[in-house]
């Protein structure tokens, strides 16, 4: 088994947090981009659409008050001053309503050309055969056909960008709230992956822990059992960092220092051996010397009673050469 130290072990949980950590990040970062796109989409789309219909509604009010100052001017001067003014407005209507077209979906078009553009055109013509009968002098004609047929067609203009205004409104208001929604279930989403990553990292980290308290255990275990003279004690190694190869290590000098012990029982045993055996030798060397000292002894005491013989002879000796002097005489 490969080694994999403590810190290498504390680095990968480390590095799988900050994994995950910038991948919520990323995470974040696209969908507060989709959110900011969907808002940048509302702001091109939407509000300028709504500014444009705003504008044309207050060109053709202008238009129509421009139109009902014809009708009233008193002088020719007047009249070609408002006629040059309604002129400059249907200018401006018609480029405002180009370009509230060309802003539109392909599908919306032909609706708006039939509800607005169309409609629109009809109000100028029959604005011109308004402005012709009040210039040929029938006034009256020209103020029913201002308050009659143009007004009606001016009322069903105004209601159709009404109505755009509405859709427009609609629409910008179910894209906010989708946007609402998108960033709502991705700030839960978030939510989510960041909990995960605190769960998978405190798990890593309980697992790393663990390990190293079953190591810490083992260790103290057999600590305890060498302190108190307990050499068949052998600890069970559980990982390849560095307590478990404390533990390895440990359990390697109890197995040399058993060896050191058997080996001292051997040299005990075989000092005994040898020392019963001296024993015995001495005991056997006492006897040989209580031995030879009884025979000591017994020399001794032959020597003595050969000197007394010696004695007594040399005695009886000088007895006879006194007896044999005494005879001579």
């Amino acid at each position: 088994m490969k080694q994999w130290k403590i810190k290498y072990k504390l680095y990968t949980v480390f590095g799988i947090g900050i994994v995950f950590f910038v991948c919520a990040c990323s995470y974040a970062v696209c969908i507060l981009g989709e959110i900011n796109s969907r808002s940048e989409q509302i702001a091109k789309e939407y509000t300028p659409r709504l500014n444009l219909i705003n504008i044309l509604n207050t060109k053709q009010s202008d238009l129509r008050i421009k139109e009902y100052s014809f009708l009233t001017a008193e002088d020719t001067a007047t009249m070609q001053r408002f006629e040059q003014d309604i002129h400059f407005y249907r200018q401006d209507i018609d480029k405002y309503i180009e370009r509230l077209e060309d802003g539109l979906p392909a599908s919306e078009r032909g609706r708006f050309a039939t509800e607005v553009s169309e409609p629109m055109q009809r109000y100028y013509k029959n604005s011109d055969q308004m402005m012709q009968l009040f210039k040929e002098g029938e006034k009256k004609a020209a103020l029913d056909t201002l308050y009659g047929e143009s007004r009606q067609q001016f009322n069903a203009i105004s209601e159709s960008l009404g109505r755009l205004v509405n859709e427009n409104a609609e629409q910008i208001a179910r894209a906010s709230r989708e946007s609402d929604e998108a960033y709502a279930a991705a700030r839960w989403r978030l939510l989510a992956l960041v909990l995960a990553v605190i769960i998978v990292t405190i798990a890593c980290l309980f697992y790393i822990t663990r390990t190293m308290d079953i190591s810490v255990q083992e260790l103290l275990r057999v600590v305890h059992a060498l302190s108190a003279g307990d050499l068949r004690v052998k600890g069970r190694v559980s990982s390849r960092d560095e307590l478990g190869i404390l533990t390895e290590l440990a359990n390697q000098s109890i197995d040399h220092l058993r060896g050191l012990v058997q080996q001292i029982q051997v040299s005990s045993e075989q000092v005994a051996t040898s020392a019963e055996e001296l024993t015995a030798s001495a005991g056997q060397s006492a006897e040989v010397t209580t031995h030879i000292a009884q025979s000591i002894t017994s020399v001794a005491q032959l020597l003595l009673e050969q000197s007394a013989a010696v004695k007594q002879t040399h005695t009886v000796a000088d007895e006879m050469a006194v007896g044999i002097k005494k005879t001579d005489e």
